[in-house]
């Protein structure tokens, strides 16, 4: 089976890339211009094309010959799509996205390798064809129980979290609960996360510190 994966450049698509490479699958991956001319973390052994998601054209191109296509092209800086919503509606319509900016707030975290295998799994299901379906983990947790759990593991004790105020949202413009129902999917398909959050965090940080040297310096907006 042939696939073409957007936005391969980003941290989820690339991964699923490796997985469909992994499960047999001829991958495309559509990835924007990087100035260094590398490919990131993209399996060499995909076909990477350079471009845009809003060139329709180039797009019809990339998918005559394939059978399924992830859509996983996004901006995603909450203050920049202030700046220019344009730019954001046109590159990640119909969906978006979220980031976080508060301490209260909940989110469900589903670990890279269970997305992307569920991902995988719904591109396989004729039953899921044009239905819309969550993948999840369905356990939330606040961004500060967050903070606290990801200190706990890297450093086996925690302090109190201390929100930069710099960094929060606009009134009423946060999301205060994201919390996935997976039900249908694992009704569709049988799948249902595997990796719990604390073994998640610690994977990540190992990840991490192998890829310092790729990460860019300064505060990332």
């Amino acid at each position: 089976m042939k696939a073409l994966v957007t936005g391969a450049g980003g941290f989820i698509a690339s991964h699923l890339v490796e997985h469909l490479l992994g499960e047999g699958y001829d991958v495309r991956a559509l990835a924007h211009y990087r100035g260094d001319g590398s490919i990131g973390h993209l399996d060499s052994d995909c076909e990477v094309v350079r471009g845009d998601i809003r060139d329709g054209d180039r797009l019809k191109r990339m998918t005559h010959d394939v059978d399924v296509i992830f859509n996983l092209a996004a901006l995603i800086s909450i203050p920049h799509s202030y700046a220019s919503p344009s730019e954001y509606m046109s590159t990640n319509a119909p969906g978006s996205r979220p980031v976080l900016g508060t301490l209260t707030a909940t989110r469900d975290f589903t670990y890279v390798t269970d997305t992307v295998r569920g991902l995988r799994m719904l591109a396989e299901c004729r039953k899921a064809r044009g239905l819309e379906v969550n993948i999840g983990s369905e356990r939330d947790i606040p961004m500060g129980g967050l903070a606290t759990l990801v200190q706990c593991v890297m450093y086996g004790a925690a302090s109190d979290p201390v929100l930069d105020e710099s960094w929060a949202r606009p009134e009423r413009s946060e999301v205060q609960r994201l919390l996935s129902d997976s039900s249908l999917m694992n009704a569709l398909t049988g799948w249902s996360p595997e990796v719990p959050l604390r073994e998640a965090i610690a994977a990540t940080a190992v990840w991490m510190e192998m890829s310092l040297d790729e990460m860019p310096t300064g505060r990332v907006m």
